[in-house]
């Protein structure tokens, strides 16, 4: 039995508070749903563009989801359209063992980060993963872009507005040889406030504007191994270059 539990993937929720008639329901919510068995809740007001749905923030071998929920008139609305109050917590737990063993409303329609399934998602991130074997520090950025992304197996758009943004920026002042191409490049581009989003075919790219409601390609994404196993890594002594600056520099 235990070993079955341990095999389930990890369920977090963000809860839209669209008000109630108690001050104190954000609170109870929270200690339901924490019995129900999510992993993580968190529960905040209502911001433009929020949309109920589920995502898979993992990936196809290692599912993890995050469920954006409702809160309203004091029911919880999972998606797509489930309502629960406050003491169906034996409904609410059977939603959850429903996603997670996908033969729910919910995992039918699941989607992960961009719109895309969770086998598309890594697709595209396996075109992003080569990792970049050129010097890239002193070198203009604009060049820099058009060399990662010169001969991969996807295509990459930009408008002549955006890349003119990148080319008039000073040179990249990073060495980022050794990363993956996918985590470059959004280093590149979001200081220029720009960043990279896939499109829904997944052989193609398009550069936009870093907004709120427009998702881009991250610096890093959350690793599929437990804490256990990557904390103790964030700790490991590496050698380095050893830079001699005085203290007024480094301030």
């Amino acid at each position: 039995m235990s070993s079955a539990i341990a095999a389930s993937p990890t369920v977090e929720i963000e809860v839209i508070h669209e008000g109630s008639r108690s001050i104190l329901a954000p609170q109870e919510w929270a200690e339901i749903l924490g019995k129900a068995g999510f992993a993580r809740v968190s529960i905040r007001s209502r911001r433009s563009g929020d949309t109920p749905g589920v995502e898979n923030i993992g990936s196809a071998r290692q599912p993890r989801y995050r469920v954006t929920a409702f809160l309203r008139n004091d029911r919880i609305i999972l998606p797509p359209s489930s309502q629960f109050n406050k003491r169906e917590l034996g409904n609410i737990k059977d939603w959850l063992r429903k996603l997670q063993q996908g033969d729910g409303d919910a995992s039918g329609s699941l989607q992960g980060p961009f719109g895309l399934p969770a086998a598309q998602l890594d697709r595209v991130r396996n075109q992003m993963a080569s990792r970049v074997d050129i010097n890239t520090k002193e070198k203009p950025r604009a060049a820099v872009v058009d060399e990662l992304t010169a001969n991969q197996d996807f295509s990459l758009a930009i408008s002549a507005l955006l890349r003119q943004k990148i080319v008039r920026t000073e040179r990249t002042s990073q060495e980022l040889k050794g990363l993956a191409t996918g985590t470059a490049l959004a280093v590149l581009l979001r200081p220029v406030g720009l960043g990279l989003q896939p499109r829904k075919d997944g052989t193609r790219w398009s550069v936009i504007e870093k907004k709120r409601d427009n998702p881009v390609w991250p610096v890093g994404w959350d690793s599929d191994q437990s804490a256990a196993r990557t904390v103790p890594v964030l700790g490991k002594q590496v050698e380095t270059q050893v830079v001699t600056l005085s203290l007024n520099d480094a301030l």
